[in-house]
């Protein structure tokens, strides 16, 4: 049971997993063995059946940490760890090991569930976009940067017509119909009971502090480096990666957008129309 004192938020017995252990997030089919993390039943959408090519997630939660603050990058496994939360991605075996402190409050639940978004995006092989994103009239844009190029600033800025999807972390994948998708992950802030459905991705947008605000074109040479950040290192997944960015590219509508802090002149570049029309 997680305490309920200093902010801890979750009781490790809210959650029951459906016998099959193994969920399709995204384009991932992932095995969870055991699951102490009721806040992760608005990521774990659709119960399905054991399959050899599952990615596997473990959970390990312990009173006291056993590691300290360090990041390992590169070769075929990443390793990350925070005061009350260590995370390794073992590419090649296709698993992701979580371990956490039995106490995690608030804050610590949100680098947890960041981190856990990172590894199940980084297996998939999929577009990792650094970016924030909104949704309004059911869709789905990214607006990408890397840190301090403004992404938190647009979303805001955006406000109130846009409801927040993500201010960092954003998997985009193909789904069958070969539409891209943005996988909705708004219970990082507070885990519903349910998932939200994944939204269509109707634009990219990678930003570029300016005077004025302009949507114009882009290159891909320009906008894959952006497209491509991820916290990996030698990332061994990223030829895969690059071809799913370039596709995406050809899919759906890339720009370069130009932004000052003029809300107004933000939403009519972005929307070409004004402020409020529906």
């Amino acid at each position: 049971m997680l305490a309920s004192q200093g902010g801890a938020l979750y009781s490790a017995t809210m959650l029951t997993p459906s016998p099959s252990q193994v969920y399709r997030i995204g384009t991932l089919a992932v095995r969870i063995p055991h699951c102490p993390l009721p806040g992760l039943r608005g990521l774990l959408r659709y119960p399905m059946a054991e399959t050899e090519d599952a990615v596997t997630l473990e959970f390990q939660m312990v009173e006291q940490p056993d590691w300290s603050p360090t990041l390992e990058r590169g070769g075929d496994r990443f390793v990350k760890a925070l005061g009350a939360h260590w995370c390794q991605i073992d590419f090649p075996a296709r698993h992701a090991t979580i371990r956490f402190r039995a106490d995690l409050d608030r804050t610590g639940w949100y680098f947890l569930f960041r981190d856990i978004f990172a590894a199940l995006c980084g297996l998939s092989g999929d577009v990792f976009l650094h970016a924030s994103s909104v949704t309004r009239d059911g869709q789905a844009m990214a607006f990408c940067a890397f840190s301090g190029g403004g992404k938190s600033t647009i979303a805001q800025l955006l406000a109130p017509e846009t409801d927040s999807i993500s201010d960092e972390i954003n998997w985009a994948f193909r789904d069958e119909q070969g539409q891209f998708r943005l996988v909705d992950q708004r219970h990082y802030r507070a885990p519903p009971t349910a998932a939200a459905p994944d939204l269509p991705l109707a634009a990219v947008f990678v930003l570029a502090q300016a005077q004025t605000c302009a949507v114009t074109p882009i290159d891909p040479a320009s906008a894959y480096p952006i497209l491509l950040a991820a916290p990996f290192g030698d990332d061994p997944l990223l030829p895969r990666r690059a071809q799913a960015a370039a596709t995406l590219f050809d899919s759906v509508p890339v720009q370069r957008l130009a932004f000052n802090l003029r809300p107004e002149e933000v939403r009519r570049a972005v929307w070409g129309e004004s402020p409020g029309h529906a």
